[in-house]
């Protein structure tokens, strides 16, 4: 009976905490982390490195934002980023990008978001002039605009809710084309002007 006791006022302490137990499952981590409110996570100001890309921590909520790559970084021709990273034996759920307008790269042509994406940054993927393709997961809810610099890229939306996109996309000339879910066509509201395709 003691034992039943120490464990419940064990996890009684971390919920009170807000702390995360190590014993979480990866699904149950992914689970919470499209729950928290994005407003109240605290992502640190220093940079750590993880299988060659860069991401901020949030470490009481186990979030991660991805970054950016450095100058002298060559991504991949198609760049994966993942749902989850484990630093210091901890697994963190990506659900963030921010980037930085620092330097052009040519070499990816396409960029797959995780699943657990929740908001997207400004300039995170200005740096790539050769993409053609870029889809938006369905968890996404909020896109800070200009996240590509590029004409003639297709938008693909996957989520039957619109995100809240703050600014333009793209901040070429526009020459770009949305594609959103059929039954949720009369969610999506575009402003500016629409040229047929």
């Amino acid at each position: 009976m003691k034992r039943i006791l120490f464990l419940c006022s064990m996890l009684v302490a971390a919920s009170l905490s807000g702390g995360l137990l190590q014993a979480q499952s990866v699904e149950e981590l992914k689970a919470a982390a499209m729950l928290y409110d994005m407003d109240s996570c605290t992502f640190s100001s220093s940079v750590v490195t993880v299988d060659g890309f860069r991401y901020k921590l949030d470490a009481t909520k186990h979030l991660a934002r991805f970054v950016y790559f450095n100058k002298t970084d060559v991504a991949p021709e198609t760049l994966v980023i993942p749902e989850t990273i484990t630093y210091n034996d901890a697994v963190y759920v990506v659900v963030a990008t921010e980037g930085y307008y620092s330097y052009l790269q040519n070499n990816t042509k396409k960029v797959v978001l995780p699943s657990t994406l929740r908001w997207i940054g400004e300039n995170t993927f200005y740096p790539f002039r050769s993409m053609t393709e870029f889809v938006i997961p369905e968890n996404v809810e909020y896109i800070k605009g200009s996240i590509i610099d590029r004409d003639n890229v297709s938008f693909i939306f996957k989520g039957a809710v619109p995100p809240v996109v703050v600014g333009r996309i793209s901040s070429a000339n526009n020459k770009i084309k949305l594609y959103v879910p059929g039954e949720s066509l009369k969610d999506y509201v575009i402003t500016d002007y629409i040229e047929d395709c």
